[in-house]
């Protein structure tokens, strides 16, 4: 089982990653490969319509988005832990 968290919240210590954190932890214990990301530690920033993305391949991944995770997702490779309290 994968399971992919993307938390929206700005506070870290909130409602919404207390119950994702547990959440995750049973998802873990039993055996399943989690990833989780908070929108709010990214760098990234919305299509500039440079095009580079059609031309220059590394161009795709100078950010840290969750985009090459879902992309796992469908091809069901693993996941590493979730992010420290």
């Amino acid at each position: 089982m994968n399971v992919l968290a993307v938390l929206g919240s700005p506070s870290k210590n909130g409602n919404s990653s207390a119950l994702a954190k547990r959440f995750l932890d049973e998802a873990e214990r039993q055996g399943g490969s989690i990833r989780c990301y908070r929108l709010n530690e990214l760098e990234y920033k919305p299509c500039q319509a440079c095009y580079a993305c059609k031309t220059r391949i590394d161009h795709r991944n100078q950010y840290s988005t969750p985009m090459p995770a879902l992309t796992r997702t469908r091809s069901g490779q693993p996941r590493s832990r979730h992010p420290a309290k």
